[in-house]
């Protein structure tokens, strides 16, 4: 999903109106979800144990170990069984409801999963991180599938013999992209667990659900213990993911380089959830504001990032191909690994590289530059075969094939499509550009996690990745992909990315050979799933810096010196000059005419 700022506000309202149909209402300024009256009272143990309903939201440090906390006597094998149950919802939406039901499944129930943990050190850690289904299965009341983050368990003073035990999570659709981040926490002792207390506190830029919301409420809950398959090493791996992680410091330490005006001028949008930068390897970053306080896991956040995922999942994928293949594959017919393509007029002379540049030529009948004009049948297509089948037919070419930048998430769809065709081609029909990305990029670099929304198949397999978005990412896995291009698609001297490719993406004074304009004053271009903006900078010069960028105000900008600057916001429609501060920030962090 694209970010609405380049439209301007008026087509941004006219984004607006299009999605207005598909959806009960929609706020146009809105970012912060409401909090409402948030108690700042201890969880008691009795209140775990007999599954009281809470009148409203809780301080999130409530969710977390006290002062006075010590260890867990207790480790936690096993599976946990979510019953589900009707959340209490506050919104910005007239009454403080939400839409309901949506594509027939109720948005206000908090999904039914089981979930397995083991501990480590401390810490309760899920045996997966990737999307548990739920909300698009058939059979089931809610709309939302779950991801869930590693967390804590402990003892409180006064709790006896019971344990403690909470969770990060967000709420996500298998179609969709954002995340609606949340707190869950239980009492356990022996075989037993009390109700699972859960609350909804932030979220990233919504669509089909399009109220700002937090909620909160209490799952009935059963604990099945039992052993986790290859506990020892998924206990080595996670102590490796902690160790591997770059160092975390404060945001206004960076006052020795910027000053605070420039800092606050980056973070004080309203929309503006979570900011950073990566200086000299270290990650520099805001806490996570929510409408309960502060976040307590915030390095655990994943955030659904929209068409970021078309830079940092499918860009890395073609880079990671030309690498190991060669590049000839960039200028071959799609038809050649997406056979479906043969059947529709116009797709034979369009290429991978056309895809990447959003120069299919291929649009909506009528209004072939329409963004969201006869976007839904493609949207809500679950199989793979329906929505290649939907992506595919649409009229073209209304321009030649490669000339003309025209934004489509269904040709993002495709060119993922295309390039598990390529995999497929060299390494054989088990193999997939899903399995290539996370074990060839992504490990090595240290991100042991990369959930993903993909199609949805009757026989339960994987499916195709979207691609185009649903990419659900931490600071931490955006800073090291961002990283890689900096370092020349190097990591730990192995090349994992084709180097004459990744140079494109440096900043320089002039877009690359094949970028295509994407504004009209030149200002922007758009080259291979990467956005290049053009910096004016006080030193004098004007250089082009690529940046992933997503639904919402999500970015992530490669800046001179191997400086990173990442921001994440939840806005509908965009706040004024959100580039210039971006702009600001990093002609103020380093030298941008060198």
């Amino acid at each position: 999903m694209w970010m609405v700022r380049r439209l301007g506000r008026r087509s941004a309202l006219l984004v607006v109106l299009l999605i207005a149909p598909m959806v009960a209402s929609v706020p146009v300024e809105a970012a912060t979800p409401p909090g409402g009256d948030v108690s700042s009272a201890s969880i008691s143990l009795d209140e775990l144990r007999s599954g009281a309903t809470a009148t409203g939201l809780t301080h999130n440090g409530r969710f977390a170990p006290s002062e006075r906390a010590r260890g867990a006597r207790q480790p936690l094998t096993g599976t946990l069984r979510l019953e589900g149950a009707t959340m209490q919802v506050l919104s910005d939406a007239p009454g403080g409801g939400l839409s309901n039901p949506v594509l027939g499944k109720d948005t206000t129930f908090f999904p039914d999963v089981d979930i397995e943990f083991f501990t480590v050190d401390g810490r309760l850690v899920p045996t997966t991180q990737d999307v548990i289904r739920n909300g698009v299965l058939e059979g089931t009341r809610s709309y939302w599938d779950i991801i869930v983050q590693p967390g804590r368990v402990w003892r409180e003073p006064g709790d006896g013999s019971w344990n403690r035990a909470s969770f990060p999570f967000a709420l996500v659709n298998s179609i969709e992209g954002e995340t609606h981040m949340g707190l869950a926490m239980f009492a356990y002792r022996g075989r037993r667990v009390t109700p699972v207390r859960f609350q909804i506190v932030q979220m990233t830029s919504p669509f089909y659900v399009p109220e700002y919301f937090t909620a909160w409420g209490t799952s009935d809950a059963g604990w099945k213990p039992g052993r986790i398959g290859h506990v020892g090493k998924r206990t080595r791996e996670f102590r490796a993911e902690q160790a591997l992680r770059l160092p975390v410091r404060p945001w206004f330490d960076l006052t020795a380089l910027a000053s605070e005006a420039t800092l606050d001028a980056f973070t004080s949008y309203a929309d503006v959830f979570q900011s950073a930068v990566v200086y000299r390897d270290e990650l520099y970053r805001t806490d996570c504001p929510t409408a309960a306080g502060p976040f307590p896991y915030c390095d655990e956040v994943r955030y659904g990032v929209w068409s970021v995922t078309k830079s940092a999942m499918m860009n890395v994928a073609l880079l990671r191909l030309a690498q190991k293949y060669g590049q000839a594959f960039l200028d071959e017919s799609i038809v050649d690994y997406v056979p479906a393509a043969g059947s529709f007029a116009g797709w034979d002379d369009v290429t991978i590289r056309d895809l990447a540049n959003m120069a299919s030529g291929h649009g909506p009948e009528g209004d072939p530059t329409c963004y969201l004009c006869d976007y839904d049948r493609w949207y809500v297509a679950l199989s793979e075969q329906d929505k290649t089948t939907d992506a595919l037919n649409y009229p073209g070419p209304f321009a030649p094939p490669g000339t003309v930048f025209n934004y489509r998430d269904q040709d993002a769809y495709l060119l993922g499509v295309a390039l598990d065709g390529v995999v497929k081609a060299h390494e054989g029909p088990k193999a997939s550009v899903w399995d290539l990305i996370r074990t060839e990029v992504y490990r090595p670099l240290g991100i042991f996690h990369a959930p993903t929304n993909s199609t949805v198949e009757s026989d339960g397999s994987p499916g195709q990745p979207l691609m185009a978005y649903g990419y659900y990412a931490t600071l931490d896995d955006l800073a090291k992909i961002a990283l890689l291009f900096h370092h020349d698609g190097r990591w730990d001297g192995r090349q994992l990315l084709d180097p004459s490719l990744v140079a494109h993406y440096a900043p320089r004074a002039e877009p690359p050979a094949g970028a295509l304009p994407a504004s009209d004053d030149g200002s922007t271009y758009y080259y291979t799933d990467w956005w290049l903006n053009r910096l004016e900078s006080d030193e004098g010069c004007a250089r082009y810096l690529a940046s992933m960028e997503g639904w919402g105000g999500i970015s992530v900008t490669l800046a001179p010196s191997d400086v990173i600057v990442m921001r994440v916001r939840n806005l509908w429609v965009d706040s004024p000059d959100p580039q210039a501060s971006i702009d600001a920030l990093i002609d103020a962090l380093t030298t941008v005419c060198a």
